[in-house]
């Protein structure tokens, strides 16, 4: 299992499809949006065998040393997609995408997680409280 930040060009165009149908907030289109304030915008993808299995939403800030990550801007959820027709259990995915974000060396990194996928392996788990109101 291979994890790599993919910047939105380089994404295949059935991807971008299936990220787009996903949720909003893993559409290429919603994340360029960050690119407009000086984000570097695009996934975490996780591959197996060199087949795209999972991709979390990022947005990346400044540079090296005092690049910045956040998983996603403004306390927005990033939701993980994983492929269907993974055959990979799915703790391991999210463990090795944190352990990924981690070994990326960023100043500061943020995942916003509301549903409480991510374990705190390899970092801290700090707890937040939101309001949630259904737009109709």
């Amino acid at each position: 299992m291979r994890v790599r930040f993919t910047p939105l060009h380089e994404l295949s165009p059935t991807l971008s499809e299936q990220l787009e149908q996903f949720s909003p907030y893993t559409s290429p289109r919603f994340i360029a949006l960050f690119e407009k304030v000086g984000g570097k915008a695009g996934y975490l993808l996780v591959e197996e065998n060199g087949c795209p299995i999972a991709a979390v939403p990022i947005v990346e800030f400044g540079k090296w040393p005092i690049r910045r990550m956040q998983a996603l801007v403004d306390g927005l959820p990033a939701p993980m997609w994983i492929s269907p027709e993974t055959k990979i259990n799915v703790e391991d995915v999210r463990s090795e995408t944190v352990r990924a974000i981690s070994c990326r060396r960023y100043l500061k990194a943020y995942l916003t997680d509301y549903d409480n996928l991510f374990g705190d392996a390899n970092g801290t788990l700090v707890p937040q409280k939101t309001s949630v109101i259904d737009l109709v």
